[in-house]
Formats: C-alpha cells, structure tokens, sequence
C-alpha cells in the first residue's frame, strides 16, 4: 500500500471520528503525494462541507473533477455551491447527478427545492483562512463587485 493510501484511511479514521480539521490534514498530504488521484480530492471537499467552509470544498470537488470525473464529486460540488448561493449552478450539477443515479431521492428533493431558487444577490465569500493568531481584530472591509457583464 503506498504512502497516498495510507494517508487516505488515516483521513478517513479521523472524519469517521469527526476530527475534521485533522482528516483536512491527512488528506491534504495525500493529495500532495498523489495530486491525480481525485478521491482525495473529493473526500476533503466532504470534509470541508462538514466545516462549513463552502468555498474550499467548491474548489476541491471541482480539483476532483479536473482529474476523474466522478458523481460524488460533482454532487458534493452542487453542495457547496448551493451553500455559497449559487443556486442554478448547483441545480445543473444536481441535474447532471440526477441522470446518473435516478434513485436518490435525496438528489431529487435537492432538484425539486432549487428549480426555482434564484441565486444570492450578494456572496459573502471567505477565499482564505489565516491561523487564529495571525488574524487582524479589526473586521473585514466589505466590497462590492459588480458582473461586468450586466453594466
């Protein structure tokens, strides 16, 4: 069993346990030795769902999918987009997850709650995270920004 393996059970031990920001840690060193193996990718993605953190398992489901395509990725993608509010994205996703498992009422109830939900007007969006005791006290400076395409 080689070293990704391994790091992957480890992950998987500690979300089971729901360690998550260690089962962050494991994976992440799974994927840095083995970049192209797109479970890892799709089991942090997971992991950071459960932390609440839409914005990095976004970008991990859709590393996974970079690499393989994959249903639970892409369900997991629609996931995190659906909490970022980008609620026709995830629909189409969930459409697509939809034709591939015609079963899971669970994706079918998702569908059915999207099909008409319009998208955030604003997006609060946390693109990183600085350790606790680099953080400033002061709050972060709100900004708008406007789609070029609709001015």
């Amino acid at each position: 069993m080689d070293i990704s393996e391994q790091l992957k059970i480890k992950g998987n031990e500690c979300f089971k346990q729901k360690l998550y920001n260690k089962s962050i840690h494991f994976y992440t060193l799974a994927i840095e030795s083995n970049p192209e193996n797109s479970i890892l990718w799709s089991n942090r993605a997971q992991t950071y769902l459960n932390l609440y953190k839409p914005e990095k398992a976004y970008m991990d489901a859709c590393g996974a999918l970079q690499k393989e395509f994959n249903s639970k990725a892409l369900f997991r993608r629609a996931i995190a987009l659906n909490k970022i509010g980008l609620n026709q994205k995830a629909y189409f996703d969930l459409k697509r997850c939809f034709e591939l498992n015609k079963e899971n009422k669970e994706i079918k109830e998702l569908i059915k709650n999207l099909k008409e939900k319009k998208d955030f007007d604003i997006i609060d969006l946390t693109v990183f995270q600085k350790p606790e005791q680099l953080q400033s006290k002061k709050p972060l400076i709100k900004m708008e920004l406007k789609n070029k395409l609709t001015n």
